[in-house]
């Protein structure tokens, strides 16, 4: 009995030896420090990879949703609203419209009144009336001719306002595919150092041999 407890204490007392050893072989042969140094590296590229991850999915939503930039929905919205006003006064101003119709019944009222005078006797007053009357025909027909020339120039102009607002809508969303673009490759970049990190890692785990001597 004596014996076998004997033949016992010398095994466990050569296995904790060699548990010692084992331990003291580890320490002299992993790195810890440096290991500790990477581990809190990758922590924190953890973190602004979470960032970099949260920032690019955020980004292709917008763009999916068609909320490519704060700025370019502010000039859609300039651009539609001077759109509608102008299209409210060639509504008033167009063929067909109250305006253009009682243009054209002045215009025939003038001719009358010029034809009435006409018929006049002869006199200086008459003569006055007639010259006047002439006169603000002249001027009245140029008028009248502006407003039809100018309804064209305004439907031309909004054409012209348009294909700047198609541009404009199309330059935020090339700037909303750079932000993607952007913001993707700083994810990229942590990613590859990450793996730089695990990499650094793995070589901290044996000893760079001048540092061992």
């Amino acid at each position: 009995m004596n014996q076998q407890l004997a033949r016992r204490s010398t095994y466990l007392a050569g296995l904790g030896l060699s548990l010692i050893l084992a331990t003291s072989a580890i320490a002299e042969s992993v790195n810890v420090a440096r290991i500790e140094t990477q581990q809190s590296v990758v922590a924190g590229l953890r973190s602004e990879i979470a960032a970099n991850v949260g920032d690019t999915k955020s980004f292709i939503t917008d763009y999916q949703a068609g909320r490519v930039s704060d700025d370019a929905a502010a000039i859609e919205a300039l651009f539609s609203g001077i759109e509608s006003d102008t299209r409210a006064v060639l509504t008033s101003i167009g063929l067909g419209s109250d305006l253009r119709d009682a243009l054209d019944d002045m215009r025939a009222e003038i001719d009358t009144l010029i034809a009435r005078n006409v018929r006049e006797p002869e006199s200086a007053r008459r003569d006055e009336r007639l010259a006047q009357l002439q006169d603000m025909k002249t001027v009245y027909q140029g008028q009248y001719d502006s407003v039809g020339e100018l309804e064209q120039r305004l439907i031309r102009r909004l054409a012209d306002l348009n294909t700047e607002k198609r541009a404009v809508l199309l330059d935020a969303q090339v700037d909303a595919v750079q932000k993607v673009v952007d913001s993707l490759e700083k994810l990229v970049a942590n990613l590859e150092r990450l793996e730089s990190e695990i990499d650094a890692v793995a070589t901290a785990v044996v000893q760079d041999p001048q540092v061992a001597q």
